[in-house]
């Protein structure tokens, strides 16, 4: 079935084929252990639960709405009324739309890109600005 693959090293958010078996999302966001960000319509990004401690961590992925940011790499997925695995519900463009990429560049300081504009802020700035809806 269709998922999004977000690719934070690389910046990219592509279509993949996910085989249904949640052993397969260990290998696309190559991880251990995964934990999920859930939107609405039943749509979920799947990341690395073990993201922030398996070594040092300065790219992060994620979404205006959703106040804090992602390490890793997600795989967005949908789900039916009975919990099992869907196709997202929302098109790639709608996630790519609000999708935002972070780099941590000093202790306290980030680069926060969004629709290709790049905006240095604190990690509470950052999170205040993630956390509002998309305009």
């Amino acid at each position: 079935m269709k998922a999004y693959l977000i690719d934070t090293p690389n910046r990219s958010i592509t279509e993949v084929e996910y085989s249904g078996d949640y052993k397969h999302i260990y290998e696309l966001i190559e991880c251990s252990t995964f934990d999920c960000v859930r939107f609405d319509k039943g749509d979920a990004v799947f990341v690395d639960d073990n993201g922030l401690i398996n070594g040092p961590v300065y790219n992060f992925f994620g979404f205006k709405g959703y106040p804090n940011p992602l390490a890793g790499k997600g795989l967005i997925l949908g789900s039916d009324e009975e919990g099992e695995t869907t196709a997202p519900s929302y098109p790639m463009s709608w996630y790519g739309d609000r999708l935002v990429w972070c780099e941590l560049c000093f202790r306290n300081t980030w680069v926060v890109s969004h629709r290709g504009k790049d905006q240095v802020m604190s990690i509470d700035q950052m999170m205040d600005w993630l956390s509002k809806a998309i305009d």
